[in-house]
């Protein structure tokens, strides 16, 4: 090999090599440093690195942007939140980094794999499709972060939706050309007083097929009837809609499931320390044929699926419960608590997903057959065309709402006016306090309208003389009932990035939810609930406790 066919080669991975010098050159100064200077040390060795990436343009400049979401709190100079802050929250950093690794999915083509595997193991009707969606993604909402859950599960809907689409195209197409060649035997078999009769017809159908093109040369939604479109469409906003619900619902099972729980749990625990079946083989057989098409996983494909699994499990053992996750291996603040956040995994991946090569290159004449050159997995210019931008502001917009409503006081307002419900019945005052909270929840935090409503409750069930369980365990559980708006909570806002759905379709479908919750909420709650718990009961320690009690709600606040 000549230096000058060498040196082609080197430059061709330039991207791999200079980035792996600037994460090594500089080390020192996030290891052998001074004990007065440590963070200062780190921090230098932070800025260092993506000033060599910004001056090389290793890796795309806004990409070397991204860095410091996750190279700051795993080096324990900042935390992952207030990083996160001088962007934007870290919520949407989380869902940013979330719709990239989609993003990546569908450029790689693993989307497509996944989504005839998920068809082939629940089926391809569209009950099963959504049960299964559903399932899997309130699963893993009970475990980790329900933005988590729902990004996670984002590539896999769409690819579903286009491989449903896709199988229904062919289905059609298949169906008109059979019917095609049945009228052709039909013709061929006339008698020969039906000559002419035939020619005249023939001579028509051509006439016909001249100006309407015949199934298999239209293509895409042309060859669908406008009541498959419709159903198509359906389809995609149920997939859609069963992702978010689940993903709000999943979270209401355990303690770290959503944050409304741990607010409860931290006031429980300050003040209650004793307390048709041819149609179906047909669409079966399509999917196995255009799984088989496939073929054997890519170089590509296999990095993503990697990833993406990757991703799946530092999400669940960062911080699992009961156990030590992997997040102790990186700094904590004073108070023990971790740097890192959900962010961190999810932004760093999507950082390697621009160094990583989509192709097999061939480089030093080590990989005979390969592509000349380097392309990594995801391009910039890619993800800045794919990216739904428009939804990052709308996420913005809800927090904003839900932080003016804080500081105008007009959430302290509503909590306030709750205290005039002491003279209901208590089952009364406990559906009234539901729908209160679940409307309220659509256009702040839950985890803020827990926060400011479970200790008003508290001090309101002392005043009546009720276990004040009995009321926070209902509003609690109604803070995940945020169904209707896009902007009610991070789920809702991902799967409304997809496109398949408009604000008036999660607010049709998200009322009678809303509706359907409260009312399993307040069976429960009166019924099993209150037998489980010893609702029922005050307990005696806290029955010559009263309303004036401001000492005991302020240690719960």
């Amino acid at each position: 090999m000549g230096v000058k066919r060498f040196f082609s080669h080197l430059w061709a991975l330039k991207s791999i090599w200079i980035t792996v010098i600037a994460f090594g050159w500089p080390l020192f100064f996030a290891i052998d440093y001074p004990p007065e200077c440590e963070k200062q040390s780190k921090c230098a060795y932070v800025i260092i690195v993506m000033a060599v990436l910004w001056l090389t343009e290793a890796i795309p400049i806004p990409v070397t942007a991204l860095l410091p979401i996750f190279m700051f709190p795993m080096t324990g100079v900042l935390s992952a939140s207030i990083t996160s802050a001088s962007y934007v929250t870290d919520t949407t950093m989380l869902f940013l980094g979330g719709l990239i690794i989609a993003v990546a999915l569908e450029e790689t083509g693993l989307h497509t794999r996944i989504s005839l595997c998920v068809m082939m193991l629940v089926g391809a009707q569209p009950i099963m499709l959504m049960l299964g969606l559903m399932t899997t993604t309130a699963f893993l909402s009970m475990w980790i972060s329900n933005t988590a859950a729902a990004s996670m599960m984002i590539p896999i809907i769409m690819a579903v939706s286009k491989t449903v689409k896709d199988v229904r195209i062919k289905s059609a197409r298949a169906a008109a050309s059979s019917n095609g060649q049945a009228n052709e035997a039909f013709q061929m078999a006339g008698t020969d007083s039906d000559k002419d009769v035939v020619k005249d017809t023939s001579h028509q159908n051509h006439t016909v097929s001249t100006e309407e093109p015949s199934s298999e040369e239209t293509s895409g939604d042309e060859c669908l009837s406008k009541v498959e479109k419709v159903e198509l469409d359906r389809l995609s906003k149920g997939l859609a809609l069963s992702v978010a619900y689940g993903a709000n619902i999943g979270g209401i099972a355990t303690l770290t499931g959503t944050p409304p729980n741990l607010v409860l749990k931290q006031i429980a625990d300050s003040c209650f320390r004793k307390m048709d079946p041819e149609a179906k083989v047909a669409i079966s057989g399509v999917i196995r044929d255009q799984l088989k098409k496939l073929g054997w996983i890519s170089l590509a494909e296999l990095q993503m699926l990697i990833i993406f699994i990757l991703l799946v499990v530092l999400w669940l053992f960062r911080e699992p419960p009961n156990i030590k996750g992997w997040g102790i291996i990186f700094p904590t603040d004073k108070k023990g608590k971790s740097y890192l956040s959900d962010s961190t995994p999810c932004i760093l991946l999507s950082v390697l997903l621009f160094l990583l090569p989509s192709e097999r290159p061939n480089v030093f004449g080590w990989f005979k057959g390969g592509t000349p050159g380097y392309k990594p997995l995801l391009k910039w210019s890619v993800a800045v065309e794919k990216l739904p931008w428009g939804v990052i502001v709308l996420l913005g917009g809800g927090f904003a709402m839900a932080n003016a409503s804080q500081v105008s006081g007009l959430s302290e307002w509503l909590g306030h006016k709750l205290k005039s419900l002491g003279g209901q019945e208590t089952w009364v005052m406990n559906l009234i306090i539901s729908l209160i909270v679940a409307t309220a929840t659509e256009v702040s935090s839950n985890t803020a309208t827990a926060q400011l409503l479970l200790p008003i409750l508290l001090n309101l069930s002392l005043t009546i003389g009720e276990n004040p369980l009995y009321l926070m365990i209902s509003c609690a559980v109604a803070c995940s009932y945020a169904f209707m708006l896009p902007v009610a909570t991070p789920p809702n806002a991902i799967v409304f990035s997809t496109g398949f759905l408009s604000i008036p379709d999660m607010a049709l479908v998200g009322i009678p939810m809303n509706i359907i919750g409260i009312a399993c909420l307040t069976l429960a709650i009166n019924t099993w609930g209150k037998e489980m718990f010893d609702l029922g009961e005050l307990q005696p320690f806290l029955r010559n406790v009263t309303a004036k009690n401001d000492s005991l709600v302020g240690l719960c606040i």
